[in-house]
């Protein structure tokens, strides 16, 4: 992943990941240990950016000890791109919730997670059915929201591009999320970053 691939060939190696039943185990890729976080929560992210830009031509992660940017995308006829990537829905709680998935159970992003000693384990509270409210936008505007005003703070110098990842949108209560966002966003004033995008998964949006 640090070594710089064509889209086609990023795009391989992530259907490779996840179609790939007989090397990787499912249970792995939602525990997301090791090679399996970078990603999901860098590698995905960049490469649906890149997919959502014209004239893109291929992306690589940088090493792990850069203090700069994550990552880059080069294009035919424009200068590289220097994008830095922030994962704004990996809460404790999701992680949680991950690994009651990977251990096979049953469970929804509605419900709250908390670990307990006795029985050890995984408590699960809330309804699995809880009907989507208002609530549920106000959290993600926060969460991404945060996660922007985070890596404006810890601004590098030399990058231009910001890249939230997100989970996806395209639900009836979260139609206004990303209008509302980019108000809030625009609120707080001029952006360090050239442009910040949000990756609802595979649905890339420019925010600034």
């Amino acid at each position: 992943m640090e070594k710089r691939g064509s889209l086609s060939e990023a795009r391989s190696l992530v259907e490779l990941v996840y179609y790939d039943s007989a090397t990787y185990s499912s249970e792995d890729i939602r525990r997301r240990t090791g090679v399996f976080k970078v990603l999901a929560e860098e590698y995905f992210p960049l490469l649906w950016l890149a997919e959502a830009l014209p004239g893109a031509r291929s992306i690589r992660l940088l090493p792990k000890g850069n203090p700069g940017p994550d990552g880059e995308i080069q294009f035919w006829y424009s200068p590289t791109s220097k994008v830095q990537i922030v994962c704004a829905n990996e809460s404790y709680n999701w992680s949680l919730m991950r690994e009651e998935l990977a251990a096979g159970r049953i469970v929804s992003p509605n419900q709250r997670f908390e670990r307990v000693k006795k029985p050890r384990g995984v408590k699960t509270t809330g309804s699995f059915l809880s009907a989507a409210d208002d609530r549920d936008l106000q959290e993600r505007m926060q969460r991404i929201t945060a996660a922007i005003e985070k890596k404006e703070q810890n601004y590098y110098r030399g990058t231009d591009t910001l890249l939230v990842s997100e989970e996806p949108s395209n639900f009836k209560h979260l139609k206004d999320l990303h209008q509302r966002l980019c108000e809030n966003v625009r609120k707080s004033g001029p952006s360090r970053y050239e442009r910040i995008y949000v990756s609802y998964q595979e649905e890339v949006k420019r925010v600034s």
